[in-house]
Order: C-alpha cells, then sequence, then structure tokens
C-alpha cells in the first residue's frame, strides 16, 4: 500500500478501491475514548439516587417482563443491561457531584 501524507495526515491507498483513507482506519487513537467507556454512567445526571434506582430498576422489570412473555434473548439483554448498570453505579464515588448542589 502507499502512503500519502497530505497536511500532515498520512493516508493509505487502498488496492482495490484505489481510493484514500486514513492509515489508523481501524485502530483505535489516543483521542478516542476506549471500548470499555461504551456504556458510560459516570455522570451528573446520575448524581441522585432515584435516578439510579430506577434506570437498574426500569431494566430488570423490562428483562423479566420480555422473560415471561417468551422472548429470552431480549430477556437476558435488559437483565444484563440492568446487572451493569448496577455493577458501575456501585463502583462510582457519587460525592464529586454533591458539590455542585
Amino acid at each position: 500500500m502507499a502512503r500519502i501524507a497530505v497536511r500532515n495526515e498520512h493516508l493509505t491507498v487502498a488496492p482495490r478501491t484505489m481510493r484514500l483513507m486514513p492509515a489508523n482506519r481501524g485502530r483505535e487513537r489516543a483521542d478516542r475514548p476506549a471500548m470499555r467507556t461504551f456504556i458510560n454512567l459516570d455522570h451528573a445526571f446520575f448524581a441522585q439516587p432515584w435516578r439510579r434506582y430506577l434506570t437498574v430498576a426500569l431494566c430488570l422489570a423490562w428483562g423479566l417482563f420480555e422473560f415471561v412473555m417468551g422472548a429470552v434473548f431480549w430477556s437476558a439483554l435488559f437483565i444484563g443491561a440492568g446487572v451493569i448498570a448496577l455493577w458501575q453505579f456501585r463502583q462510582i464515588d457519587w460525592s464529586k457531584y454533591d458539590g455542585g448542589h
């Protein structure tokens, strides 16, 4: 593959299409957050406890509803989301958001 420097950006010529594309395509860049922050619940919106409880309760309740209706995949998806939310909410130090209220 040929590399072309254009305004301090390195581009790669794709061999089949002959189109220019970024050289780091498909690789994680330093200015992007990692995939582990895909579901980031560490936000001031969730600083109030009732919002955290409601988020977890809705996910678990909807997962239970889907299970009762026979949709096992959606049930597992929503129950998993509820468990992940519960786990993340318990890991976060919420005292850092108390200063503004």
